[in-house]
């Protein structure tokens, strides 16, 4: 089973080897002691930039995903700031996924999502 918690500073070093260049406010999915996606987001411009990043064995964990999706969009509706993400183009579905969760597709290929 997967947990989720808020993730730590050791979390994201141990996730991404380095400490990312923006501040980031997370969650990490931990399975057997090890951190296998993190899931946040980060402002700039006035605007929070939703992401998650997954170990390919986190892509099995099709309710920790969705669970982790929703614990990260209530992060984003409590800050009262406009989300936007990407989809990743190599990951099946994704777009579907984003439209799933409450995010809205905009012609420039952005998904946007209110509170």
């Amino acid at each position: 089973m997967v947990e989720l918690v808020p993730a730590t500073e050791e979390m994201i070093v141990s996730f991404y080897g380095r400490i990312p260049y923006q501040t980031i406010r997370a969650i990490a999915g931990i399975r057997d002691g090890e951190v296998i996606g993190i899931g946040g987001y980060h402002v700039l411009h006035r605007r929070l930039f939703v992401f998650s990043d997954l170990k390919p064995e986190a892509m099995k964990e099709k309710k920790a995903i969705v669970r982790a999706a929703r614990k990260v969009l209530a992060m984003v509706e409590k800050s009262g700031i406009p989300g936007v993400a990407i989809p990743d183009e190599n990951i099946e579905g994704a777009e579907r996924f984003l439209s799933r969760i409450g995010f809205e597709a905009q012609p420039s290929g952005v998904y946007e999502w209110r509170s």
